[in-house]
């Protein structure tokens, strides 16, 4: 499934011949690459350990700058951040994309279901079951499906209010969970990952000034 900026033909009265199972929702629209960017950088945030990596270079980067002097070491705070923002994905969904501009404002007619969702264009298919997607992440642009696979996902634009609580409330049917934004849970583990790293690191440099 792919995003979208716009329906090019408005909902369709066919549905793809991957269905999956009795359609509640079916669309045509055609791709963007801010919704594709923006998915890129919320998946990204959502990687604890991505995170987490992307703090620990902003505090040593920081660190070094303030107690050393060291004002190259900001370089290495600005690529945490980066990691951290999500922003450090960006690059490599627009080399992507421009290894595979079909994917480029490409026309995807999408199939929301009682057993899972569709999605394909002209040269490209996917398919997942229900039990396939672990969550569903809502954003203020769209509504991303989260797999083993990947992230599969629906722009916001192209669903009118109605659209938007059916498919909320197909997803509670199908015991799909919505989670939020920023979950806490994530943002404490990186903070407590980045802690013991720097805590490490000042037992093993005391421990060794010690010794000697």
């Amino acid at each position: 499934m792919q995003n979208a900026s716009a329906p090019t033909n408005g909902p369709s009265a066919s549905t793809p011949d991957v269905a999956p199972g009795e359609p509640r929702l079916v669309l045509r629209y055609r791709s963007s690459v801010r919704d594709q960017i923006h998915v890129a950088m919320v998946t990204a945030r959502r990687s604890v350990p991505y995170v987490a990596f992307g703090a620990l270079l902003v505090v040593v980067g920081v660190g070094n700058a303030i107690l050393l002097g060291d004002l190259m070491s900001l370089w290495f705070a600005l690529i945490g951040l980066a990691l951290v923002m999500g922003v450090f994905s960006v690059p490599f969904i627009l080399f992507g994309l421009w290894r595979q501009p079909n994917l480029r404002g490409a026309d995807w007619e999408t199939v929301l279901g009682t057993t899972g969702i569709s999605s394909r264009t002209k040269s490209l298919a996917y398919q997942a079951e229900w039990s396939y997607v672990s969550a569903v992440q809502e954003t203020d642009r769209v509504f991303i499906f989260f797999t083993p696979g990947g992230a599969l996902f629906e722009s916001k634009r192209i669903l009118s209010p109605s659209d938007t609580e059916q498919l909320r409330a197909l997803l509670r049917e199908v015991g799909v969970k919505i989670v939020g934004s920023n979950p806490a849970w994530r943002v404490i583990v990186a903070i407590a990952i980045v802690v013991l790293v720097l805590v490490a690191v000042a037992a093993a440099a005391f421990g060794t000034a010690y010794l000697r």
